[in-house]
């Protein structure tokens, strides 16, 4: 997709010299401004396409420096995303300085992120299989859920193999809420995910007996929240 993308601009200033100018000069006044600049580790090589799939992000900034769409480091950003929770407990100004409790911890968290810049992730999923099954996993605890998608394809020769398609991971409510209810939330929230990869699932599996009993009733014979929690579930996958 990104190679065709590429391959239609440059057809467009082919039909359209003076766009085709308008954008150099564009791009030129952009690298200038520092809002961009090249990528020199990449092997030339191979082809490489770059689509900005969110806002351009400076390298040089904590703040807006990792961007995770598919969940893949979200064993890592959890972390922060708990960490965030337990300062905004404290009800600090932004001008505060942190207690050393939280500052040590900060500053751990900022040298173990540096090795995350060793970590490669393919583009392509290398799905070659004519079919293959997407298998959902999920879990809750009192602090966190998260749930994730892999794809399983058999070859010929009896070989499986499983790539992860996308992970997601949430801090779970400040309001104590019992697990079962964070398992229906969790089941809720993959099969969000499961409807926006695929509408052609046959057999969905959870190996939490409450929420399997919730769903095997209609949802008008609970109470709302789980009401409406399940009625979502099963029209996302009936």
């Amino acid at each position: 997709m990104a190679v065709s993308k590429l391959l239609a601009m440059e057809n467009k200033f082919k039909c359209d010299s003076e766009f085709e100018k308008e954008y150099k000069c564009f791009m030129k006044e952009y690298e200038e401004a520092g809002h961009m600049s090249p990528n020199k580790g990449l092997d030339s090589s191979k082809i490489k396409c770059f689509l900005p799939h969110h806002a351009v992000q400076k390298k040089d900034s904590i703040t807006t420096r990792l961007f995770d769409p598919l969940g893949f480091l979200s064993p890592c950003t959890i972390l922060i995303k708990i960490f965030y929770r337990q300062l905004w407990l404290l009800k600090l100004n932004w001008d505060n300085a942190l207690p050393e409790h939280f500052a040590i911890k900060w500053h751990k968290f900022q040298r173990e992120f540096q090795q995350i810049y060793h970590i490669s992730i393919p583009r392509w999923l290398r799905i070659t299989e004519k079919e293959i099954a997407l298998h959902g996993f999920s879990d809750a605890s009192e602090s966190t859920y998260a749930y994730l998608i892999c794809a399983v394809q058999r070859n010929d020769y009896g070989v499986t193999k499983v790539t992860i398609l996308a992970a997601k991971s949430k801090v779970a409510p400040l309001k104590p809420v019992s697990i079962p209810r964070l398992e229906l939330n969790e089941a809720l929230l993959l099969a969000g995910l499961f409807s926006v990869l695929t509408n052609t699932l046959k057999d969905h599996v959870t190996d939490s007996q409450v929420v399997l009993s919730w769903l095997s009733s209609p949802p008008r014979s609970w109470k709302p929240f789980i009401a409406n929690s399940t009625s979502e579930i099963l029209d996302l996958i009936p």
